[in-house]
């Protein structure tokens, strides 16, 4: 339980200071125990650890190809750091996968909920220069400014990544009242990180979630999910009305409704489309070939952050790569719908739903740190999917 309990919280709470080494070393590390912990459990091989073990081969495999053709103006030495993400999403969910049992529950169940609560106050403190100082040996806080909360993380975004996903992993597993009390918590770190991509993914999340609780798809529950998304929709956009001065990054996103502007016209908006288009023309100058399988993780160009994870996939990885992930992704939520009566099945289904609406303004399958935490939550909720086949056969 030690190396379990190590493993999620370097995940959830990994150093980034360059101070302590910086994020790359401390993600090494957490390789290195997570690889530990899988050596020292006894190998077990099912249908669905072959299944992800085979798309990791294939990953590998089209990623190599990829480096192969990268040439001299984007191959560097750091792009082998990807095969070391590779081997560190498998190894995490295997080791998830194998330990994971019903007793469980309660316990990841209580570490997220004090993951969320320790990030609100993290954020909170953050305010104090004093207190941002201290945090700021062990995680990167360049990003904390006035406007602006990065939590444990050295980025808003992955913060509310992080914790709306923590979120939908605790939102089945616990009563009424705690839904509210955490959904509050996670709406006040998204709030203090003034993440445009956060707000606007947990407000659908939530629901989705609602949604999947009956997880039926009958008109009657399609017409609620619609209507509860208008209606948080509307409480929102009330809501930043009220507290826009308060919160002026985030509240950015009432210029289209008051000023009738384009979305390129919000500045970090505009700054994305700025990279993407920079990014699809230099795809479209790329060779045939280089087009097929891409060029590598590209990690010493500008290309190595495209703020677009199917635009990233499409860079580094080619057409073939492209496809790959989207065919994988679609056959994902397909076993996952089959099953979505099960509780880690509905939870699955909200994080990759999450990740999806996320990838449009970031990087997140094939993102270092998102990636680890991805594979965690996979490996457990497969994992229950797996036991309540068990007992119903």
């Amino acid at each position: 339980m030690l190396i379990y309990l190590i493993v999620f919280l370097l995940v959830f709470f990994i150093p980034s200071s360059s101070t302590i080494g910086g994020f790359q070393l401390w993600y090494v590390i957490t390789v290195g125990v997570v690889l530990y912990g899988v050596f020292k459990n006894n190998l077990m091989v099912d249908y669905l650890v072959k299944t992800v073990f085979h798309f990791i081969i294939i990953s590998f495999i089209l990623l190599f190809i990829s480096l192969l053709f990268s040439g001299m103006n984007f191959g560097s030495s750091q792009d082998f750091n990807e095969i070391l993400r590779v081997i560190g999403i498998f190894s995490i969910f295997y080791l998830m996968y194998v330990g994971y049992s019903e007793n469980w529950n309660k316990r990841i169940v209580l570490f997220l909920k004090l993951f969320l609560l320790l990030q609100l106050v993290f954020c909170f403190l953050q305010e104090n220069d004093i207190v941002g100082r201290i945090m700021g040996i062990i995680w990167n806080t360049e990003r904390i400014w006035n406007l602006r909360r990065t939590g444990s993380f050295a980025n808003p975004n992955i913060l509310s990544i992080f914790c709306v996903a923590s979120y939908s992993y605790i939102f089945f597993r616990i009563k009424n009242i705690p839904k509210i009390f955490f959904g509050l918590i996670v709406f006040g770190i998204i709030l203090f990180a003034s993440s445009k991509t956060g707000l606007i993914a947990f407000l659908i999340i939530i629901c989705v979630n609602l949604f999947l609780i009956q997880a039926k798809f009958s008109f009657r529950n399609i017409t609620l999910l619609i209507i509860s998304l208008l209606l948080l929709g509307y409480i929102g956009i009330t809501l930043l009305y009220m507290y826009q001065d308060q919160y002026p990054y985030i509240a950015q996103l009432l210029m289209m409704f008051d000023n009738d502007i384009d979305a390129s016209q919000i500045k970090s908006i505009g700054d994305r489309q700025v990279i993407w288009t920079n990014a699809q023309n230099q795809f479209n100058g790329f060779s045939s070939l280089q087009q097929l399988v891409g060029i590598g993780p590209a990690k010493d160009t500008e290309l190595n952050i495209i703020d677009n994870e199917f635009l990233t996939i499409l860079v580094k990885m080619g057409i073939i790569g492209l496809l790959f992930y989207a065919l994988a992704i679609f056959i994902l939520l397909i076993f996952l719908v089959k099953n979505k009566k099960n509780l880690g099945a509905k939870s699955m289904i909200a994080i990759v739903v999450l990740f999806l609406l996320s990838s449009g303004s970031a990087s997140t399958f094939i993102a270092w740190h998102l990636s680890l935490m991805f594979y965690l939550f996979l490996g457990i909720c497969l994992k229950e999917i797996k036991l309540a086949q068990l007992i119903k056969n």
